[in-house]
């Protein structure tokens, strides 16, 4: 009897070993090979992103302080309260000049700087957007402005810098300031793509347009105090550059004096890690919920900076940072000191081709061809986002990809898939005695 077992066992043995053996040798696939797969997934197309997750809190977007400058007299009073909204042109607060000659020839320098700031800042604009208009800024442009940097003939010169030495040095600290910016932006826009490029330039111009107008209602104001000045010759009413809301008021007549803010510009800020700062870039979208509305808003990172807001070697750096929300009827409802959480896109691939990540084995996939046959590939993958990865293969939607353990795929096998009778639609065969007599002789018939 055992005898009898041992010659079974052996017999199995042999047939086991004969078969591997033969699949081993089997070159030109003689043999056929069976893949049965149980599970698959199509592949399709949608946009994909990269991204963190950050907190914030709301505040206002535009800040502008009002200065006194105590040598051109007495302060007398302020004409407005905290909490106040003003409008250009208001009354803020009045003084008395001690010397009429004095304040004069000060406010007069303070209009006449102000001015060269708006040429010199106008000339910034102008240069870019001639830049932009040829074909964008090249290194050239960046040397030739390097070269010229003292010479009339550059669009940032120090063009009838005139009045006070205080008044000329700061206008060429000013002028030295533009020129850092312009070349900083030459660079940025040289080692980026053109879709970046562009919102770096359009980024940059609405920066300085911003500027340029903060200055020109500056010199307004000025002018405004010259006349009255003129005209009085003793007591100056100081009215306001700006529209906004007045957030803060020095009693003490600390400066700044004032700081007017604007209601209808608010910003999310917050704060992000080192690592976070890496992939981070101003410009790249964000996604915003309120924590307590629930209210969703889109926007972007409108400033980023490149300081922490506090350095130790052993902690943590955070850098500051502010997204920009686009106005709309729910924008208008939010106040300063709202919270709200952010999701920051690093990357986004617009109609990306995407496969599920339970389809990808390492860095293979297999593909289920139009002739039945498991094709493995490389997987070229990208982002990964919710349980799919971006493939980078030269593949269409619509294709199959096996979900299977590898062990039982094999290169060029033919696969098959289980019948799935729920699918067969037997409730819509609909035959009667004299079809089915029918169907039964043409099938006789044809053997």
């Amino acid at each position: 009897m055992r005898r009898k077992y041992g010659w079974i066992t052996a017999g199995i043995m042999l047939f086991i070993i004969f078969n591997v053996l033969l699949v081993r040798i089997d070159k030109d696939d003689k043999v056929d090979r069976i893949a049965y797969i149980t599970d698959w997934t199509t592949l399709q197309k949608r946009d994909m992103h990269e991204s963190y997750q950050s907190n914030g809190v709301v505040r206002y977007a535009d800040e502008s302080n009002v200065y006194f400058d105590k040598s051109l007299g007495n302060f007398n009073e302020f004409l407005v309260k905290k909490g106040e909204t003003v409008h250009s042109g208001d009354p803020l607060f009045s003084y008395d000049v001690n010397d009429y000659d004095q304040a004069k020839t000060k406010l007069e320098q303070k209009a006449d700087l102000l001015g060269q700031e708006i040429q010199a800042i106008e000339s910034a604009i102008g240069k870019v957007q001639s830049s932009t208009a040829s074909g964008g800024m090249s290194s050239s442009d960046r040397h030739s402005s390097d070269r010229n940097a003292g010479s009339s003939d550059d669009n940032l010169s120090r063009d009838a810098v005139a009045g006070a030495e205080d008044s000329s040095a700061e206008m060429n600290r000013r002028v030295s300031q533009l020129q850092n910016e312009f070349q900083e932006l030459q660079s940025q826009v040289e080692n980026t793509d053109s879709e970046q490029a562009k919102v770096l330039t359009e980024q940059y111009i609405a920066e300085k347009e911003k500027e340029r107008d903060q200055k020109e209602a500056e010199q307004q104001s000025i002018q405004s105090q010259i006349s009255t000045l003129s005209s009085e010759g003793s007591t100056i009413t100081v009215e306001s550059p700006y529209s906004g809301k007045i957030t803060s008021l020095s009693k003490e007549l600390k400066a700044p004096l004032l700081t007017i803010q604007d209601p209808e510009k608010l910003e999310i800020a917050g704060e992000i890690t080192e690592k976070e700062r890496i992939h981070t870039d101003e410009g790249m979208q964000a996604a915003v919920a309120m924590q307590e509305s629930g209210a969703t808003f889109k926007g972007e990172i409108s400033e980023l900076s490149d300081d922490p807001t506090d350095m130790k070697v052993n902690g943590r750096s955070l850098y500051p940072f502010s997204v920009t929300v686009k106005a709309d009827k729910q924008a208008k409802k939010l106040l300063p000191g709202y919270h709200a959480n952010m999701k920051i896109f690093t990357k986004i691939v617009p109609d990306a081709l995407i496969a599920k990540e339970e389809a990808i084995f390492g860095q293979e996939i297999w593909v289920m061809n139009y002739k039945g046959k498991l094709i493995p590939q490389i997987a070229k993958t990208g982002i990964s986002e919710n349980g799919r990865s971006e493939l980078n293969n030269e593949l269409e939607p619509g294709e199959w990809l096996a979900v299977a353990p590898e062990s039982s795929q094999r290169r060029q096998a033919t696969f098959i898939t289980p019948l799935k009778i729920t699918n067969l639609g037997w409730l819509d065969l609909q035959t009667d005695k004299k079809s089915n007599l029918k169907y039964l002789v043409t099938g006789l018939l044809s053997r």
